[in-house]
């Protein structure tokens, strides 16, 4: 049960926490469905499940076969039976949970290898930052049950783009590197997120470049 003080009011766990911020929670689902239409949807599931088992988020592991499981958790091992592609994957995944600077290098080269090209990398990064966002979220926030698909999408066209710091030609960049649909969904997202924070402007601040520093997002 979540440690947050809240009635559920007949509802979901998830839609009773998530729903705290209504104008943030409605449009996460369009950037979790879009994220799985941009990459192979199958091996960023496997991740999923990986992701899931390290953070203890047991309801998205409640209706999995406890083989599938049990071969997710020993990728490592050759006998897992699991491909080359969702090793790869798992190895890229598992570092980026723990920390997104040690992906670079041979993680990175091995996951190419079994995509196709750097852009697929790319999109698959920016497709398990979904997950991954909202797996953490979850165990964060003690959350018991699954996020509803569709449960929160009323609105979501709402989006009027990217801020002024965004030109056209970035726009455009980025909507074709990953995929209209993902970079919309982020791009209304994020703006929501940021406009419906309580805590304070310094310390969001502090925050932000802290993470960008740890990160080297030099942008």
């Amino acid at each position: 049960m979540t440690w947050l003080p809240i009635g559920l009011g007949g509802g979901s766990q998830a839609d009773a926490v998530l729903g705290l911020k209504p104008e943030v929670y409605r449009h996460w689902p369009a950037v979790r469905a879009s994220a799985f239409e941009m990459t192979d949807a199958a091996t960023l599931d496997v991740c999923r499940l990986r992701i899931a088992q390290l953070y203890g988020v047991e309801q998205e592991l409640a209706d999995v076969d406890a083989a599938r499981l049990a071969a997710v958790a020993a990728w490592r091992d050759d006998s897992s039976g699991l491909s080359a592609r969702e090793r790869a994957a798992l190895a890229y995944a598992e570092q980026f949970v723990i920390d997104q600077n040690g992906v670079r290098g041979e993680l990175e080269a091995a996951l190419a290898a079994e995509l196709g090209a750097k852009e697929d990398v790319i999109r698959f990064a920016f497709a398990l930052w979904a997950v991954d966002a909202e797996l953490r979220a979850l165990a964060i926030l003690g959350v018991e049950d699954r996020i509803r698909v569709g449960a929160s999408e009323a609105g979501a066209e709402a989006n009027e783009g990217p801020g002024p710091d965004w030109s056209s030609e970035e726009v455009d960049y980025m909507s074709s590197l990953l995929t209209p649909a993902f970079w919309k969904a982020v791009m209304t997202f994020g703006p929501a997120s940021c406009a419906e924070t309580d805590v304070d402007a310094l310390t969001s601040e502090a925050c932000r470049l802290r993470n960008a520093n740890h990160q080297q997002c030099r942008y």
